[in-house]
């Protein structure tokens, strides 16, 4: 199942950094079955980091991630990984149902 940012994000993001920004999101499927869904995200989204940490200058660049539901919980339990854990200049989680 693929998923995209929701649209208010992407606007809210365009208007704040205009062309500069580049949204990537995590693919993995998000369904109800968690005990499946949830480790298959924390794997895509520690995958996903490992390929782009190394192509980002932090003097120049600044990185903001977000989830929202399950979204939140993957990042959360992904961002405990010390190898990936200072990647994110910020971190903005919504409605993590794991809380």
């Amino acid at each position: 199942m693929g998923h995209a940012a929701h649209p208010a994000f992407v606007e809210a993001v365009n208007m704040i950094c205009g062309d500069d920004a580049q949204i990537l999101h995590v693919e993995y499927p998000a369904e109800w079955d968690m005990e499946t869904s949830v480790p298959a995200g924390i794997k895509a989204c520690k995958e996903l980091v490992g390929v782009v940490k190394w192509q980002i200058d932090y003097t120049t660049q600044e990185v903001y991630v977000g989830g929202s539901s399950q979204g939140a919980w993957v990042i959360s339990e992904a961002y405990e990984d010390p190898e990936i854990r200072g990647f994110a200049t910020k971190t903005v989680l919504f409605g993590h149902p794991g809380l």
